[in-house]
């Protein structure tokens, strides 16, 4: 820690970190170096003590608030703000592999395809996550080397073809289950207004980060949705084997699934990982496994004099800032 643009100079317990632009930083570097001398990262309390410290000029920079509140910083004198793209994706898992009893609904592949047909994806995404969101057909993000979106089985809006499969399977009436989520309730609640149309009754357990983790891993977890940005590693590696591959939080436990998703982890040959991660797709989406729900958008907000450019592996590159 310390041979990049920045060094740490003062960590304060948890709440403050010093960084000073490290004058001896190899001077033929692509990153250049940083125009800004100065850096203090603040960790505060929640949202609402971020939003204050950044109107009352406290802070310069803040991200990841709620969308919501995106048009009203807009609008305060000095400050700007702005939405961008990042491969970060929402989804939606479900327990194929019977982890949560084996009399689990979700264990039916029908069940599975008319969930996936009954959530309206691109109206949560137009109007609770905003920007340029938008609704991916893979379970890996379209820009990651292997993602081939020609693979994907695709399940658009049809609510009444998801009635049909609720009762081809034998749910004419629907059923109760529990989703686990740590993402915003409100995503979680649209979810279920779509699952209850189709006669899905959700109950909704929404916790912390840690909490979720221990109920997913600990096959408490009939249904679960979250978020995944792929660590910023623009490869589908940083993906499928971490939902798909046989770990703690693979609900699919499928043998055909995780032998495609080996063997592509296996090779260093770029066609030989494209072939194997394309049936992995083709396989996972097939049997409605995991569905990505749609791309994220980060929140950003910054004083109108700071020169600031996002990147769609959401790690904010202060070493490119100036003040302008």
């Amino acid at each position: 820690v310390g041979t990049g643009p920045y060094k740490v100079t003062r960590i304060n317990g948890s709440s403050e970190i010093d960084l000073e632009r490290f004058e001896d930083y190899y001077a033929g570097s692509p990153k250049g170096r940083p125009a800004i001398k100065y850096i203090k990262i603040s960790e505060v309390v929640d949202a609402a003590s971020e939003l204050t410290a950044f109107i009352g000029g406290q802070a310069d920079w803040i991200w990841q608030y709620n969308a919501d509140q995106y048009n009203s910083i807009r609008a305060l004198p000095g400050k700007t703000a702005l939405r961008a793209g990042s491969m970060r994706l929402f989804y939606l898992q479900l327990d194929a592999a019977g982890r949560t009893g084996k009399d689990n609904p979700l264990t039916k592949l029908p069940v599975r395809q008319a969930i996936f047909h009954a959530i309206d994806r691109q109206s949560i995404a137009h109007n609770l996550m905003q920007g340029d969101s938008h609704p991916v057909a893979t379970p890996c993000y379209p820009s990651q080397f292997g993602c081939d979106e020609s693979a994907a089985v695709t399940y658009d809006y049809d609510p009444a073809k998801a009635k049909d499969l609720m009762a081809q399977a034998g749910y004419k009436d629907g059923f109760s289950t529990s989703l686990i989520s740590n993402i915003l309730p409100a995503f979680n609640a649209a979810i279920q207004a779509n699952l209850g149309a189709i006669g899905i009754r959700v109950d909704i357990q929404q916790l912390q980060d840690a909490a979720t983790v221990q109920k997913i891993t600990g096959d408490q977890a009939p249904m679960n949705t979250g978020s995944w940005g792929s660590n910023s590693v623009n490869d589908v590696s940083a993906v499928l084997p971490y939902f798909l591959g046989g770990g703690g939080f693979d609900y699919a436990r499928d043998p055909e699934l995780q032998a495609e998703i080996a063997a592509g982890g296996a090779t260093a040959d770029p066609e030989e990982r494209k072939k194997h991660y394309s049936a992995a797709i083709r396989r996972a989406t097939e049997q409605a496994y995991w569905l990505p729900l749609f791309t994220s958008v980060t929140q950003y907000a910054f004083a109108k004099n700071l020169k600031f450019t996002p990147f769609p592996d959401e790690l904010p590159r202060f070493y490119l800032c100036s003040w302008v």
